[in-house]
């Protein structure tokens, strides 16, 4: 039984070396045909040493040797201050996971952020989230709740047990109809605005939320005090512990006639991690 389960625990490192190996060799002949190629460039210099320090972390993740890797974007632009924007490998609390780093600047903070979330809609190849339905027209796709009817639908973005002080995002959506904004819902949990809402945590703690209304008006009452135009949210947060981000699509009430109300077309969220 012990040689049995040696020669299987074997079989599967083998396996697992191969593949590193086969992965390795790719970026390593990416890095050779740059390299026969390179101008003295900043950005071409930095997508050489892109590709070798993946393949220096997925060798240690290899090797389980996990402690060596940053834990966040965020870390790793301070430790690494020219890391362009793409896909690393960070350590989490339940082990290794790749993740996107925007190292640009947003919503008026540096380098260092973690894509939690990213929808785009525009690419035919992208699929809906579970349990939203995908709405065509006019050469447009865009997700929202299966029904019609007021009713919400929701997804999950987990935060891989990472700490954060800051969100941004940005979120387009598309309507048609007559969308009512706010009007007789008072419940985070429910259908309590046209648009698109972003909460954190269990029970549900209000990030920002994307509100539709049919007139402008409506929106200057005195009733109404919301900006139909902020499509870009930023706001700074004080949290202590990891949570999960939760982006609802949120429809009150839905003419018969117009199956499509008020649906997401785009949605990119990224988090500023806590050091």
């Amino acid at each position: 039984m012990n040689g049995l389960m040696s020669s299987s625990n074997f079989t599967e490192l083998d396996e697992q070396i191969l593949q590193t190996t086969r992965d390795s060799a790719q970026k390593l002949i990416n890095i050779v045909n740059t390299l026969s190629n390179l101008q003295d460039t900043s950005t071409s210099t930095a997508g050489v040493v892109d590709d070798i320090l993946l393949i220096a972390q997925e060798l240690l993740v290899l090797h389980n040797d996990s402690t060596v890797l940053p834990t966040s974007c965020k870390q790793l632009k301070i430790q690494q201050p020219n890391s362009p924007s793409g896909y690393y490998i960070l350590a989490g609390t339940n082990g290794t996971h790749t993740a996107y780093c925007n190292m640009g600047s947003l919503c008026g903070s540096g380098g260092g952020w973690t894509r939690l979330a990213y929808l785009d809609m525009t690419d035919a190849t992208v699929n809906c989230p579970s349990g939203f339905r995908l709405y065509q027209s006019g050469g447009v796709r865009a997700c929202g709740k299966p029904v019609r009817g007021a009713s919400c639908v929701s997804v999950q973005f987990p935060s891989n047990g990472t700490s954060y002080t800051q969100i941004c995002g940005r979120v387009t959506g598309y309507q048609w109809g007559s969308p009512d904004g706010i009007d007789g819902v008072n419940n985070i949990n429910s259908y309590y605005v046209d648009g698109v809402s972003i909460t954190r945590g269990s029970p549900r703690q209000h990030v920002w939320t994307l509100i539709a209304e049919y007139t402008q008006s409506r929106f200057s009452s005195s009733s109404r005090p919301y900006n139909i135009n902020s499509y870009q949210c930023s706001l700074l947060l004080v949290i202590i512990t990891p949570v999960n981000l939760v982006i609802q699509v949120l429809l009150h009430q839905v003419p018969s006639t117009h199956p499509i109300h008020y649906e997401m077309a785009m949605v990119v969220v990224f988090l500023n991690h806590l050091l």
